[in-house]
Parts: structure tokens; C-alpha cells; sequence
């Protein structure tokens, strides 16, 4: 009668396995057989339906990051079937997921860096906006949390502005306040 719960004991439930029960992109490669190939980044619930939303990036390279690299964002049920996706636009992408009870946003970049991108998408995955911002102005965005109707993220120090920085984005995702930490 252990309480770790750490191994499923304890009273706590076991893990449930995801399976991909739903459509995804043609590109998307599933239980491959080499374990870097496919790598899942952030986490987003749905509070009201237990729904999940996460981003997968899959290429045909042994290493992770490398070209072809497609990503995905996910819906799943709580059950772990694939309710919707939606193919992120660039490279490496997927940094800076963020769920506010209506819209989802995840932030996308092109592969050499330069093109940054917030992605705003409704709950069932259908892109309704997004924005593009200079690199040097905002680094990379690496974490986001959405808020009262506002989107908050975090970046590293970017090409020329140096510091890391949180910058509050408006609905429309137009920068209306930032904090830089002096480098």
C-alpha cells in the first residue's frame, strides 16, 4: 500500500496510450521505428472538454530538427484520438503553444530563423490569423501563456536587441507592452 503513485500505484490511475484513431497530414510519419523522428513539443487542456492540443514534429532524418522536417498541430481527445490537425507553416516550429478557451497559438519560424510567426487557429484547428515579426526585434518566442484575452510570450534576446524579453500581444496579435531584461 504505497502512496508514490509514481509507477501507476498508489491509487492513481494508470497512464492511458495515445493512439491516432483520426486523419493526419499525408506527410506525417507515426511510430516509426527510429525514436528521434518524431518528438512532441508543449501541451495545451481544454479544461471545459479535456481535450488536448499539442504540436509533433516528424521528418524523415534521423536527427531531430533537420530537413524534411513537417510539423503538426493536434487536437485529441481525452481518449487520445485525433479530433483535428493542422500543418504548421515553415520549419521547426511549435515553440510557444498557448490555449485561451476559444483560440489556440502557436508560434512558427521559417528554417533558417529569420521569419517569425504567431499562429492564431479556433478550437477545431482552422488557422483564422497571424503575424509576422522581425527576428531581431523579438528572438526566438520559446513560451507562451494566454490570458484574459491577451497573449504573453517569452523570448530569448534576439539578433540586435539583446535581453530576454516577455511582450504582451493583443487579440490581433499586435505587441502592446514588453519587459527586457538588460543583457
Amino acid at each position: 500500500s504505497g502512496s508514490s503513485g509514481l509507477q501507476g500505484e498508489g491509487g492513481g490511475a494508470g497512464a492511458a496510450v495515445l493512439t491516432y484513431a483520426g486523419s493526419l497530414p499525408a506527410s506525417f510519419r507515426a511510430n516509426s521505428t527510429d525514436s528521434r523522428n518524431e518528438v512532441g513539443f508543449g501541451v495545451q487542456v481544454d479544461t471545459n472538454t479535456g481535450n488536448i492540443y499539442t504540436v509533433i514534429h516528424s521528418t524523415t532524418s534521423p536527427q531531430f530538427g533537420n530537413s524534411p522536417d513537417d510539423t503538426v498541430l493536434l487536437k485529441l481527445s481525452p481518449s487520445g484520438t485525433v479530433l483535428a490537425s493542422a500543418t504548421l507553416v515553415g520549419a521547426h516550429n511549435g515553440d510557444a503553444l498557448a490555449w485561451d478557451g476559444q483560440s489556440v497559438f502557436v508560434g512558427e519560424k521559417e528554417a533558417d530563423g529569420v521569419v517569425k510567426r504567431i499562429a492564431k487557429y479556433d478550437a477545431n484547428l482552422v488557422r483564422l490569423s497571424s503575424r509576422t515579426y522581425d527576428n531581431s526585434h523579438i528572438g526566438n518566442i520559446t513560451r507562451a501563456v494566454a490570458v484574459n484575452g491577451f497573449l504573453y510570450t517569452v523570448n530569448d534576446g534576439g539578433q540586435s536587441e539583446g535581453g530576454a524579453k516577455v511582450i504582451k500581444y493583443d487579440s490581433a496579435l499586435f505587441e502592446v507592452a514588453r519587459a527586457t531584461l538588460a543583457p
